[in-house]
């Protein structure tokens, strides 16, 4: 590859660095990631209503669907988030992979 071409596609690449939290939609539930635990563990959400996960501790976390519906983050450190749009009413139970147990929650979807 001409040196030109591979400069661009490392450029393109970039380097993992945790995302900034940003404005959250004013209708989101937010659950904090910290202390090893996610809070609130359970929270009650609505069909349409986004989540967002923060993770405000200093280690890698994720959020991982168990059951009732399928989403899987990717790893992300302090100050980064994850977002999900729930889409149909049910109970919701996740996890973090890394920090099983104890770090499992809960969404009532309604």
């Amino acid at each position: 590859m001409p040196v030109a071409g591979l400069a661009l596609l490392l450029a393109a690449c970039g380097t993992e660095q945790p995302s900034s939290p940003g404005p959250a939609s004013p209708d989101a539930v937010t659950i904090a990631m910290e202390n090893y635990r996610f809070e609130p563990a359970t929270a009650d959400v609505r069909v349409g209503q986004t989540v967002r996960w923060e993770n405000r501790s200093t280690g890698q976390h994720n959020a991982v669907a168990k059951k009732g519906a399928d989403f899987k983050s990717g790893l992300f450190g302090a100050g980064g988030s994850f977002e999900w749009r729930a889409e149909r009413a049910g109970t919701v139970t996740y996890i973090c992979t890394i920090h099983n147990p104890p770090m499992e929650g809960t969404l009532r979807v309604r």
